[in-house]
């Protein structure tokens, strides 16, 4: 997979060489890398009433499993999908201000497990 830090320097990058649209910037860009991963980078900036809303999506190969990721941030709240298909396994979860949501669905074994925490 590739590195957590390789993706925070490499977001701006992209974004900078995007096309600005009305109040909203989009980008995006291939990235290849020595663990034969691609990756598809994109960017959205925009304002909603008085809140900014930012949207980035990673969808890439990475070796066998193939990696789709989405981060939004809506005023004060963060929430965070990403999903991993292969070999039958599938993952989601997302992330509030307040509270932690889990969803790990195995379909491969039928086995489905669901965990709930709340923030403090």
């Amino acid at each position: 997979m590739l590195p957590e830090a390789t993706l925070p320097s490499c977001l701006p990058q992209f974004c900078m060489r995007g096309a600005k649209e009305g109040i909203g910037y989009d980008c995006e860009g291939l990235q290849s890398g020595g663990v034969m991963a691609v990756a598809l980078f994109v960017c959205h900036w925009s304002i909603v009433g008085l809140s900014l809303v930012y949207h980035w999506s990673v969808t890439g190969l990475l070796e066998s499993w193939l990696l789709s990721c989405h981060w939004s941030v809506t005023g004060l709240s963060l929430v965070c999908h990403w999903s991993v298909t292969g070999l039958s396994l599938s993952c989601h979860w997302s992330v509030t201000i307040l509270s932690l949501v889990c969803h790990y669905p195995v379909t491969g074994l039928s086995v489905r497990v669901m965990a709930v925490g709340q923030g403090r």
